[in-house]
């Protein structure tokens, strides 16, 4: 489950950086920064698949060792 997690992150932090916006440390992560970060996206198709990194590891949702983590992406 971490692992997925960690990708998950990774994928974020990389779509920022795609997109010239800063996400130095974990505010990206945080549901502020996440707000911030989705608003600077220059169009829907970022804005899309950046709220479906999210959606992509369902189990998180089950309680696992992990998923309080993995909700902070959401």
């Amino acid at each position: 489950m971490s692992e997925a997690v960690t990708a998950t992150k990774s994928r974020v932090k990389a779509l920022c950086r795609r997109s010239a916006i800063p996400c130095e440390g974990h505010g990206v992560y945080r549901s502020s920064g996440r707000r911030e970060a989705r608003a600077l996206l220059p169009n829907a198709s970022l804005k899309w698949q950046f709220d479906s990194l999210g959606r992509q590891h369902p189990e998180a949702d089950a309680g696992e060792v992990g998923a309080r983590v993995f909700r902070l992406l959401l």
